[in-house]
């Protein structure tokens, strides 16, 4: 129960701290499935207002030759530069401790505000040089941008990390976006006062992570296409 609570006061500081209006939400508590429980998963039903749509924002959809930055902080507050307590390779690995990082609401909030600027701008018909954007959550850098390399179909060069960790912490604040114009898109974060970093460059037909990961787009499509199914085929 102290846990469940400690959990309810740190979504409503956090939510307060970044001014998001809840309007609803839900939590199961007491579900299981094949004998076995379910952690309690809460729902959080946000407010938000587009004033102007006159385009879709760009998703994923980056472009062979664009650059690939990562926007905010790259490191985590606290004692760990690249937490992974919490994370999808934690608990895969049945590793249920650990500590989450601490929660900075300025640095968050300002790495928000400059992500959406951008895409609200979009949304409303203004020329940009950002073409693709994902936000840095579940699964961690390397998920993020498995996604956009099985979605577009482009493959990636991703410079050296500066940890097998990064590939997979999960901290808030981070976002993965592209660019056909590097210089203009950093003087805008630098004028936000946001902090980025180039991680690469899109291109050819393999997703390569520094000298950690390497795989060809077919692959990685093919797995993010068929893990349904692969899934339900193991369970059954």
């Amino acid at each position: 129960m102290w846990q469940l609570s400690e959990s309810i006061d740190g979504m409503a500081e956090a939510c307060r701290g970044l001014g998001l209006p809840v309007i609803g939400g839900n939590v199961s508590l007491y579900n299981e499935s094949g004998g076995h429980d379910i952690d309690p998963t809460p729902v959080v039903g946000l407010l938000g207002v587009v004033a102007s749509l006159v385009a879709p924002p760009p998703g994923w959809s980056w472009h062979e030759g664009d650059a690939i930055v990562l926007v905010g902080t790259r490191h985590a507050s606290g004692p760990r530069a690249f937490p992974l307590g919490g994370t999808r390779w934690a608990t895969h690995r049945g590793r249920r401790g650990g500590h989450v990082p601490s929660f900075d609401a300025a640095t968050l909030s300002a790495a928000i505000d400059f992500v959406a600027g951008e895409i609200s701008g979009i949304c409303a018909g203004d020329e940009s040089d950002a073409t693709a954007v994902h936000d840095v959550g579940g699964g961690g850098l390397a998920l993020a941008l498995a996604e956009m390399v099985a979605v577009t179909g482009h493959g990636a060069a991703v410079d050296e990390l500066e940890s097998h960790a990064e590939l997979f912490a999960e901290f808030p604040g981070r976002f993965v976006m592209a660019t056909n114009d590097l210089a203009a898109f950093s003087a805008r974060a630098k004028s936000a006062n946001v902090p980025i970093v180039p991680l690469g460059t899109v291109g050819g037909d393999r997703l390569r992570i520094g000298s950690s990961i390497d795989l060809s787009v077919a692959d990685v499509s093919s797995r993010r296409r068929d893990a349904l199914e692969d899934a339900l085929a193991k369970v059954g």
